[in-house]
This record gives structure tokens, sequence and C-alpha cells, in this order.
């Protein structure tokens, strides 16, 4: 039983619970982009997703956000999220 499984695997922290439930809804794939881990949603507005995150290596937790494909596409929107990624990166 996957709900079992997925039960056991976060009991024993192999998992957390954002993962255990991207699994149950069949979400298989996502839960780690280069050398970070996602371990949760942290939320979503204009300009993207962002998520908590760890390095892998370093075991350190971050905030990583992705700007949507379709405003990836805009200078204008890219410009935005780098400012906005810059005044964030500024405060820690």
């Amino acid at each position: 039983d996957l709900e079992q499984l997925y039960a056991a695997l976060l009991e024993r922290k192999l998992i957390t619970p954002w993962q255990r439930s991207m699994l149950l809804q069949g979400k298989l794939k996502g839960f780690c982009h280069g050398h970070y881990r996602f371990l949760d949603h942290l939320g979503a507005g204009a300009m993207g997703a962002v998520f908590l995150a760890e390095h892998r290596a370093m075991g350190r937790q971050v905030a990583v956000k992705f700007l949507p494909p379709r405003l990836a596409r805009d200078a204008h929107s890219v410009q935005r999220f780098l400012r906005e990624a810059e005044a964030i990166a500024a405060l820690n």
C-alpha cells in the first residue's frame, strides 16, 4: 500500500509532508533540481513559485524561486525577477 509506504518514509524523515502529498497525487518528478532537493512549496505569485530547498552537498536550506517559462521570454519580467532576487539576497 503506497500510503503506508509513504507514511513509513515520512516517519523515518526520508521524505517531507509536502513530498508525501505530491507522491500521493502521483507526482513522482520535480523533487530535485541541480544541487537542490525541494522540501516544501512556500507559495506562488505573479512572478513564480517559491520552494523551500536544501543544498544536497552543503545541507543548507534556502528559498528557491522559479520564473514561469512564459515570463522568462520577456526581458522586462526577467529584469524585474533579477531585481527582486537581488533585494531578497541583500536581506541575508
